[in-house]
């Protein structure tokens, strides 16, 4: 079986990092993986020694049509058994490709259907998705997004990759190296600087709270929003208290030092930034959204109801630094739902297992394989 990924960019957030894990265990294992990806955009080590067959595409910018003409060349050339696109870019574009080449094609949902509201390039991904041969989404909430236009039998849900053994393995960062100059109680958070992960209240909410309890906070992440979140930091007075430094390799060892990971998020699909923290053991703070509860409850996370009030959120740090034995517990608990079922090797073989539906389904439509031509 060959596959062919289709990404815009292979360093960037969790959709690139989910396939590198996977692209990379198939390669190790002797599997042929075809990536294609946008040139001149930052390649991980890890991936480019693993074996992984990589494919740059020349492009003038997002909307050079020759990128679409590259595209689908390279389908032509490679002639894979399936097209796997991720992120929106590459559901377009690849979607259509794939289309074109009559090559069968699976289309990632990454979020829950929150995230998509309105703009042309949402109608079109939507339009197109509804003729992919399937959709795996990581979260009940993406597939509950696709059920009016996909039937049951066309949709999955795989969550994410959770590299335990790695996470485990990883040293603890002191908490100095992190930018403060003292040790004192950290409080982590991790993502993309945007709306959806709701900074603006949680740095509001820490405001209120870490002089009291003589902690720092730290936020971990780019986006559009730093400009305002650090001018929002010295409104409040908190410069050298709450830092955004930026996007780091890993921020296991980071999370290792912290006193709590807060995630305020307005929606997720199924948060890579909330999974490592599970896994490093560090006691979760979280807003109470579907996302949420869809693999967490109150026996292993504080769940914020009102995550729009800046308020809630000091009070369940202030419970977390009160009650350590109860926050310790939680994480346990926490970090026990993580088991096999996250590994590698178990969500490569559910991928896999869809790949090989998908062919077998539209070869019976066809009565052969379809590939391009």
């Amino acid at each position: 079986m060959i596959v062919l990924h289709l990404i815009p960019h292979l360093v960037k957030g969790g959709a690139e990092r989910q396939l590198m894990y996977l692209a990379t265990y198939w390669a190790r294992a002797g599997r042929e993986v075809h990536v294609a990806y946008l040139a001149g955009t930052p390649v991980p080590e890890e991936i480019a020694a693993s074996g992984v067959r990589l494919h740059p595409i020349a492009h003038a910018g997002n909307y050079d049509p020759m990128l679409f003409v590259r595209l689908v060349r390279l389908i032509r050339q490679l002639k894979p058994d399936l097209v796997h696109t991720w992120l929106l870019q590459m559901d377009i574009l690849g979607g259509l490709a794939a289309m074109l080449t009559k090559t069968p094609w699976l289309l990632r949902e990454p979020v829950s259907g929150a995230f998509w509201t309105g703009g042309l390039k949402t109608r079109l991904r939507h339009w197109l998705g509804a003729r992919a041969d399937a959709i795996v989404s990581n979260s009940a909430g993406g597939d509950a997004y696709w059920s009016t236009a996909k039937p049951a039998r066309q949709r999955f849900i795989i969550g994410n990759v959770v590299p335990l053994d790695e996470i485990i393995a990883s040293p603890k960062t002191p908490v100095e190296s992190l930018g403060f100059s003292d040790s004192r109680p950290v409080i982590m958070s991790a993502g993309r600087l945007d709306e959806q992960k709701n900074f603006t209240v949680m740095i509001r909410g820490l405001a209120g709270v870490i002089d009291q309890i003589g902690a720092g906070a730290v936020i971990f992440g780019e986006g559009p929003l730093r400009g305002h979140l650090e001018a929002l930091i010295r409104e409040l007075g908190m410069e050298g208290k709450i830092l955004l430094p930026g996007m780091i390799p890993s921020i296991w060892g980071a999370l290792k030092s912290a006193q709590t990971f807060v995630s305020l998020s307005r929606y997720e699909g199924h948060p890579n930034a909330v999974l490592e923290a599970m896994a490093c053991g560090c006691p979760l703070i979280l807003s109470d959204i579907p996302s949420h509860r869809e693999f967490l409850d109150e026996t292993t996370a504080i769940l914020i109801e009102r995550y729009e009030d800046p308020d809630a959120l000091a009070n369940a740090v202030l419970e977390v630094i009160a009650d350590g034995e109860a926050a310790s517990a939680r994480s346990r608990a926490a970090r026990a739902r993580l088991g096999l079922g996250h590994n590698v090797a178990t969500i490569s073989g559910k991928y896999e297992e869809v790949y090989e539906t998908i062919i077998a389904r539209r070869t019976s439509a066809t009565g052969e394989v379809a590939s391009s031509s």
